[in-house]
């Protein structure tokens, strides 16, 4: 089975009618974060987070693909933690299975 490259494409030139407009009383965003190795643009990246201003509660899912490595668990230590929940995969995973185990993860 080929998958359509412009699936994306394809995708937006559809269009969607609201059907149920919901309230919600508490939203909650769960922020997913995959990370492997690069670990000052993942600094960058969570600081930026933190810095915003916003009502909403929220939840910063970090999951590392790279059991072997220790620089990012040293940085994220040394960030305000509040928000942060820092999974390391005890193997690698691969961009897309790690991306759907930060879906797992969250809230």
């Amino acid at each position: 089975m080929k998958i359509k490259e412009n699936k994306l494409n394809d995708l937006r030139l559809i269009k969607s009618n609201l059907i149920l407009k919901g309230k919600v009383k508490d939203p909650f965003l769960s922020i997913i974060v995959p990370t492997y190795k690069r670990t000052e643009l993942l600094k960058g990246c969570l600081e930026s987070i933190l810095q915003q201003k916003t009502k909403i509660n929220y939840e910063i899912i970090v999951v590392d693909d790279n059991p072997n490595e220790t620089e990012n668990q040293k940085m994220i230590l040394n960030l305000e933690k509040s928000k942060i929940f820092y999974y390391k995969n005890i193997k690698n995973l691969g961009i897309y299975d790690n991306m759907n185990m930060g879906v797992i993860l969250s809230k």
